[in-house]
């Protein structure tokens, strides 16, 4: 899911679902060569084409037999999924027609439902457009412009530690200045001249400060954190750091609903889905198993900073209160003090405290 979040970040993208000998696998796709088809009432792939140019030696290569006299030529290389086989096409010479299909590099899955999961970047699995946002688009001539004025000001940094040295030579025949024994020692006829066309620091500094109003303008694009690390002068609690990044917060939160809403979650809905067609079932930690249900399944995310201990301390403070004047239940805290410390399953923790108690009364 890296993999495909850095790849589907400048829009879409698709990863396919394949078992071999029971076990699955995973691969991202580029979805700048896949065409997707989508059923308008459920949503659901129809159809997904895999097409791109491909020369013909590596066509040779790949098993085709190429003549000598089409190597450098291009072929169209296609690819068809659909709910019941992937169709692999004899690849043809481009401006010919073709399609025709490949017996021996296709196969009939039966499997009822295209393998493949797209995700669009930034938005939701329903809709006709492919495509989702880019993540970083706003930000590209910003960040264009700010390398632009970096390189510029390296130039005259450097042009400061060594000024151009301007010589008038005047009555020289040659027109060129004779050095003396020493290496900065210069001779000059009378009328002649020598100096430095220096420059101060003004403009570096002034590129520097719209450097950074640049950096922030970026940042402000790409819902970044605009806090500098450094001006932190102590430990800062899970919830304070969480309102200091409440812009990035809500840009993830984003690729939180496209990969994994849209995303992991339909991978595990397809896994359960391979599980029921399959006919021995799908290889999952070694063991085969069948008829996975795939209904009311969800995702569980954790806290984006953990609690500090003195959060935990304070929320337990302020549990036991509650607990001890009646006005929450014992179960109802155990499940959150679990949950704000980082424990997944609160319910596991809520049966071995009852366990726990029913020992020590034994």
């Amino acid at each position: 899911m890296m993999e495909a979040a850095t790849v589907g970040s400048i829009g879409s993208v698709a990863v396919l679902f394949e078992v071999s000998a029971g076990v699955p696998k995973l691969s991202v796709l580029d979805t700048a060569y896949l065409t997707p088809f989508w059923d308008d009432v459920s949503g659901e792939l129809l159809r997904v084409e895999e097409r791109f140019l491909v020369r013909g030696r590596d066509l040779a290569v790949q098993g085709y037999a190429i003549g000598e006299d089409l190597l450098g030529a291009q072929f169209w290389w296609q690819r068809v999924w659909t709910p019941m086989d992937c169709a692999v096409s004899v690849p043809w010479l481009v401006g010919m027609d073709g399609g025709v299909r490949d017996e021996s590099r296709s196969v009939r899955h039966g499997l009822g439902f295209v393998p493949i999961v797209w995700i669009r970047n930034l938005g939701g699995r329903q809709g006709r457009d492919p495509e989702g946002e880019c993540t970083f688009e706003r930000a590209i001539d910003t960040v264009i412009e700010a390398d632009y004025l970096l390189s510029q000001a390296g130039r005259g940094l450097k042009y400061g530690s060594d000024p151009t040295l301007v010589l008038k030579t005047g009555g020289f025949s040659d027109g060129v200045a004779h050095q003396g024994g020493a290496s900065s020692a210069l001779t000059l006829p009378p009328e002649g001249d020598a100096k430095l066309l220096e420059i101060n620091g003004n403009a570096a500094g002034a590129v520097l400060e719209h450097y950074r109003e640049l950096r922030q303008i970026a940042l402000e694009q790409l819902h970044g954190n605009r806090a500098h690390g450094d001006r932190i002068s102590g430990v800062q609690s899970g919830k304070a750091m969480e309102m200091m990044c409440q812009p990035l917060i809500w840009l993830v939160d984003r690729l939180r609903h496209s990969y994994g809403e849209s995303g992991l979650q339909a991978i595990y809905r397809m896994a359960c889905r391979f599980s029921c067609v399959l006919e021995n079932g799908l290889r999952l930690g070694g063991v085969l198993v069948k008829d996975l249900p795939y209904c009311r399944m969800t995702l569980r995310w954790p806290a984006w900073f953990p609690a500090t201990d003195p959060e935990l301390l304070s929320l337990a403070q302020g549990l036991v209160t509650a607990v001890s004047n009646g006005i929450l239940s014992r179960e109802t805290a155990v499940r959150m003090y679990a949950t704000a410390s980082g424990n997944s399953d609160p319910d596991t923790e809520w049966r071995l405290l009852e366990n726990w108690v029913a020992s020590d009364d034994a």
